[in-house]
């Protein structure tokens, strides 16, 4: 496992924060050479991430203020060796786009993550904490599939 791709729909609100969030969680264990990046499955590109965002990553000591956004491409998705979606419905249209990803396509958490996009903040609050959480259970996976002959446990 060398590399992650978190991708939601515009690429301005929760993939760039779960991005930060999971760069940041296998930054502070053990050392760990993952490249970690996101993109969106309709993002127009070049826009900075949404400023409640930004906003709320700040007040948790992250910075996501360099993002731009980026579109899901066939080549993006074999470039990476694990795909998060924020919920089934991204997993299975990235699978019927590009089928070749279909085998590392997987969803960051059980339930779908809601999309904050034109929402309050503290929507942004709420996506942050359940993507945390989220976050923290693929890291150790991560780890773990790091190491040499390790599949995907789920």
């Amino acid at each position: 496992m060398h590399s992650v791709l978190v991708v939601c729909v515009g690429n301005v609100c929760r993939s760039p924060m779960a991005e930060e969030l999971l760069r940041r969680a296998l930054a502070a264990g053990p050392a760990l050479s993952v490249t970690v990046e996101s993109a969106g499955t309709h993002a127009p590109g070049g826009l900075p991430a949404d400023e409640h965002a930004v906003e709320v990553m700040h007040r948790h000591g992250m910075d996501i203020d360099a993002h731009r956004s980026r579109l899901l491409t066939a080549p993006l998705c074999a470039q990476f060796d694990l795909i998060l979606t924020m919920d089934r419905s991204q997993r299975s249209e990235i699978i019927r786009r590009f089928p070749n990803a279909g085998g590392k396509v997987f969803t960051l958490d059980d339930h779908p993550v809601p999309d904050p996009f034109g929402r309050p903040e503290h929507v942004f609050v709420e996506c942050f904490h359940q993507m945390a959480l989220a976050v923290d259970r693929w890291q150790s996976r991560i780890r773990m599939l790091a190491k040499p002959n390790r599949g995907i446990q789920r």
